[in-house]
């Protein structure tokens, strides 16, 4: 896997841009801007972009984070793209779903389910 930032690798599989957040939490103003800025400079330089974003390695996220993801989907979505989440730990899955964001968003329990749903 290529890294792309200290705080995101991507590969690409087929028309699909795979990117995994790496930090175990995003929490802090900082590490949420370095995400936005990274996963939006993904989205401009490959627009319209399949993208499927990865959560394994993330334990905790807080609600600007959340903010964010929202702004990418549908930045992706206006410039004809598409946004997947995949590897959502238990705990994040109960905030997408406490908050109904998993209502917003296509969540699939691993990356080889949800590059499926691609085809």
């Amino acid at each position: 896997m290529q890294e792309a930032s200290p705080t995101i690798a991507l590969r690409n599989r087929g028309q699909v841009t795979i990117v995994e957040l790496l930090p175990e939490e995003i929490l802090d103003e900082s590490v949420i801007a370095h995400v936005e800025e990274s996963l939006s400079s993904i989205a401009d330089d490959m627009a319209p972009v399949h993208m499927l974003l990865c959560f394994t390695h993330v334990r905790h996220m807080s609600s600007g984070a959340l903010g964010v993801l929202n702004r990418l989907k549908s930045h992706i979505e206006k410039t004809g793209g598409s946004l997947k989440l995949a590897n959502l730990r238990d705990g994040l899955q109960e905030v997408f779903r406490i908050t109904q964001l998993n209502r917003i968003f296509e969540i699939y329990p691993d990356h080889n389910t949800a590059l499926a749903s691609y085809d």
